[in-house]
């Protein structure tokens, strides 16, 4: 069995559990037993209710206690590793598990947590390299051939196209009625513009099949907006995605920093950009196939 625990707090956004399912889901299509460990009861009850394998474990995030809940629910299993996303699964966590033989494999994004005691790492981020990791001397995976997508995005659709339709997914980075005015906005522009509240994975996926232009966040919603070979415009809101942010000044991707600044200048610059990129929508980025279940199957095989 493989266990996965990611950060499921509210304040956290959802990009990490859209992970951790992607990952069950993951699992499920190469039969390997998984759990996932919640640490909150309303994520627990979501994924019940969708019928995934889940437990809850809520122990005031204590890794001492949490730990120690693990192991004690799972007494007498057989586990080949854990699946750990988040900064707060840090050194001393990983030693919790490895005292008691229970491999880690880290998911990350900008190394901001030197974890150098995991038994594996895999950073699924388009601009994930080895120099991100020098001196970790872990086996690692990185790059977007390890992008870990829900399966909804892994299907084909025959979604058309909608004219001027865009897509607003900026989730609690962005507050409800900056949000409603930015729609209001373009709107008023001559645009038809939906704002992603609620939506399931297929939900999600026929919106942005249907949008010639997604404005998201510079995190997973952009890989996931990406790998449908739509047009994005990433804007950046917060400082654990300045790796993506710099990938996008690279590749010379227009987009828009929201961090320190005033909300009506982010609005303004949002509508401002929409507009001046309907001038000239260019494609962006295409992914190849991803290998996670590979991944994933091969890990397994390690353990046994």
């Amino acid at each position: 069995m493989v266990l996965i625990k990611v950060e499921d707090r509210d304040q956290f956004g959802q990009g990490n559990r859209s992970r951790g399912i992607a990952i069950a889901q993951s699992l499920t299509r190469i039969g390997i037993k998984y759990c996932i460990i919640s640490s909150t009861g309303k994520w627990y009850e979501y994924l019940k209710l969708n019928f995934y394998n889940a437990i809850l474990i809520e122990k005031n995030y204590k890794p001492n206690q949490e730990v120690e809940a693990i192991l004690k629910y799972f007494l007498g299993l057989k586990i080949n590793f854990i699946i750990l996303d988040g900064d707060r699964f840090d050194v001393n966590y990983l030693n919790l598990l490895k005292s008691n033989q229970i491999k880690t494999v880290v998911l990350d994004d900008v190394a901001r947590v030197k974890r150098t005691n995991a038994w594996r790492l895999i950073n699924p981020n388009i601009y994930s390299s080895k120099e991100l990791y020098q001196g970790w001397k872990i086996k690692s995976y990185l790059g977007s051939d390890y992008i870990i997508l829900r399966d909804a995005f892994l299907k084909e659709s025959n979604v058309k196209i909608i004219k001027n339709k865009i897509l607003i997914v900026l989730g609690i980075m962005m507050d409800q009625n900056s949000t409603l005015e930015i729609a209001e906005r373009l709107n008023a522009a001559g645009f038809v513009t939906k704002i992603a509240i609620g939506l399931t994975a297929d939900e999600m996926v026929d919106e942005i099949d249907s949008s010639e232009l997604i404005i998201c966040g510079v995190s997973v919603t952009l890989h996931e907006v990406w790998s449908r070979n739509r047009i994005a415009l990433p804007v950046y809101q917060a400082e654990d995605q300045v790796l993506f942010h710099e990938y996008l000044k690279m590749k010379d991707i227009p987009h828009i920093i929201s961090i320190n600044r005033s909300k009506s200048e982010v609005i303004n610059e949002v509508v401002l950009m929409t507009i001046k990129a309907f001038t000239n929508l260019q494609p962006q980025i295409s992914f190849s196939k991803p290998q996670i279940d590979i991944l994933f199957k091969q890990l397994v095989s390690e353990t046994q």
